[in-house]
This record gives C-alpha cells, sequence and structure tokens, in this order.
C-alpha cells in the first residue's frame, strides 16, 4: 500500500494528526488488496471530531484493488459520519458506526476488467447478467444451467455504448456475449443484447432486451461507455 496524504481542514488538533493517519492505514489493509495515490481531505473542528463525528471527508484515489477487483480513479465524498474515535484513541481498530453515502466518480478501463476477470464479484456478476438474459427469454431454470457451466472467460472488451465477453466453456466451446448498455435510471441498467454465441447451444435465444436492478442502495447520475473506458458518477451506502 503507498503512502496516504492527508490534508486537514478547519482542525489542528496534534493528537487527531497523530492518531488518525495510522488508524486509517490499518482500516483500509483490511478492507483493500491495494491502493495507491490516495488524497484524504478530512473537514471538521477538533471538538466535533474528537467526539467521534466527521462532517466531511474527501478521497481521490489513484488505483485500488478490492477483492480481486481491480479499480481506477476515483474521487469520493462522504458526510456526517461516525466513527468510534473514542475507542481509537485507546488503541483500538476504526470502525465505521453508522451508514455512509458516498458520492463521486468512478473510471473503469478495459485493462482493469481484465486484470479482474477471475475475481469473484465479476465472476458472480457475470453469471448473474447471463441468468437475467436467459430468465428474460422465458427459461425458468436459467440459474440452473448458468451453474452448471464451466466458463473460462479470457477478455471484456468495452466499446462506444456496449460490451464483449469472451471466453470458453469447460468443453472448449468458444463462447461469446455482446450487447449494448444503456442507463434506464438511477438504479436500472438497460442490457440490450447483440450476439449470443456457444452459451447454451440447446436453447433458443431471441436476443430480447432486459434490465438489472443495481438495488436500493446505489444512485446512479451518469454511466458513459466509450472505447476501452467505463465512467460512473453517482452514491452508494457503506454499511458499518
Amino acid at each position: 500500500m503507498s503512502e496516504i496524504t492527508f490534508m486537514w481542514v478547519n482542525t489542528q488538533s496534534e493528537i487527531i494528526s497523530k492518531v488518525l493517519p495510522p488508524a486509517v492505514r490499518l482500516f483500509l489493509r483490511t478492507q483493500v488488496e491495494q491502493i495507491e495515490d490516495l488524497e484524504m481531505q478530512l473537514q471538521g473542528h477538533d471538538r466535533q471530531i474528537l467526539r467521534g463525528y466527521i462532517p466531511g471527508v474527501f478521497l481521490a484515489v489513484g488505483k485500488a484493488i478490492y477483492q480481486g477487483l481491480h479499480l481506477g480513479k476515483a474521487q469520493l465524498r462522504g458526510e456526517n459520519i461516525r466513527l468510534n474515535i473514542g475507542q481509537v484513541l485507546r488503541g483500538k481498530p476504526l470502525k465505521i458506526l453508522e451508514p455512509i453515502r458516498v458520492s463521486g466518480e468512478v473510471e473503469i478501463n478495459e485493462q482493469d476488467l481484465n486484470n479482474s476477470i477471475a475475481s469473484t464479484i465479476l465472476v458472480n456478476a457475470l453469471a448473474d447478467l447471463l441468468i437475467f438474459s436467459l430468465e428474460n427469454n422465458g427459461i425458468v431454470n436459467a440459474r440452473e444451467i448458468i451453474s452448471q457451466q464451466r466458463f473460462n472467460w479470457k477478455n471484456v472488451l468495452l466499446n462506444q455504448g456496449y460490451f464483449s465477453l469472451l471466453g470458453h466453456r469447460e468443453t472448449g466451446a468458444e463462447v461469446i456475449f455482446t450487447a449494448d448498455i444503456t442507463l434506464k435510471d438511477a438504479r436500472t441498467l438497460g442490457i440490450i443484447p447483440r450476439q449470443w454465441q456457444g452459451l447454451a447451444p440447446d436453447l433458443s435465444i431471441d436476443l430480447q432486451p432486459f434490465t438489472v436492478d443495481l438495488g436500493k442502495d446505489v444512485e446512479i447520475k451518469s454511466f458513459i461507455l466509450d472505447a476501452q473506458t467505463l465512467f460512473c458518477q453517482g452514491s452508494f451506502l457503506i454499511l458499518p
């Protein structure tokens, strides 16, 4: 983990400046496998922070790896943060005490996705995507069909407004799934399949469009897919 740059806004406490940086470093080591070029700006008065309340935090990250998922550049902002500062001052690990709404923007390039292609998070997300597509075609046992197949994903290709997923099944058959992707509303992505190949050869697929619900804790304001780059702006909830 590279060095973290801390900037203090409206606070000059020597205790805070000595105690919080190592506590934050230890907290990040428990959350991410690798993080580079991290700048943190902490807002708040000494009395607020010593009581465990931080009005605002800004993070700028150059690169991070979370559970095998490679994330690119990100700028994130959080407000009204409650931490166990009292325990931290007694040498305990830093903890979040209440849910935090985090907003900002994240940029992920094609290479990041391909470096993440074996991560559990991405493998599960891709499996769910294929299941949703089959279910939308009226296939009731879609989850069983996908779970019984072993996919060896090789590449994710990002293009203007659409993506391609390339790989092989355990039989050696080539698998290709290509689809347009759009933002339908703040919590819903629209998927319009362009091509199936080798995924479920015994099934008749009509390439019907479908949607993916991102969940109530996510709110997307902007979703832009360009050649080799995905840019997303919005907010999400971090739970304690």
